[in-house]
């Protein structure tokens, strides 16, 4: 499955660290949405949804190379949670406590910093 071009400024190719973020991370969101949803189709429409808000949230220019430098792990929590997901349905997606959440986005934000500088 690809990422559809459509609503996406620039018809590029997409990143290759949020390519693969996407390719890691688009079945788990979709198996969370279909769960809330109970439909498969809305549940692929919701999963796109949130990593084109990602995408859109996080220019390619600015922080794409910066999360091809950090762990895959970390890049997929900061994914999923700056794309609107809460620590339960992280958890879930990432097979981690809900109670870990909150420390494995701090140490991805931190990461993330770091490599900003």
């Amino acid at each position: 499955m690809t990422l559809p071009a459509g609503g996406r400024e620039g018809a590029g190719p997409l990143p290759a660290a949020f390519e693969r973020l996407f390719r890691g991370e688009y079945a788990r969101v979709v198996g969370i949405a279909q769960r809330v949803l109970g439909d498969q189709g809305e549940a692929e429409d919701v999963a796109q949804e949130v990593f084109m808000s990602f995408y859109r949230a996080h220019p390619a220019d600015e922080g794409r190379t910066v999360l091809a430098r950090i762990p895959e792990r970390s890049a997929a929590l900061l994914a999923l949670r700056y794309s609107g997901l809460s620590y339960a349905e992280i958890a879930q997606a990432l097979d981690v406590r809900a109670s870990s959440v909150g420390t494995l986005l701090r140490r991805a934000e931190d990461a993330f910093r770091r490599e900003m500088r």
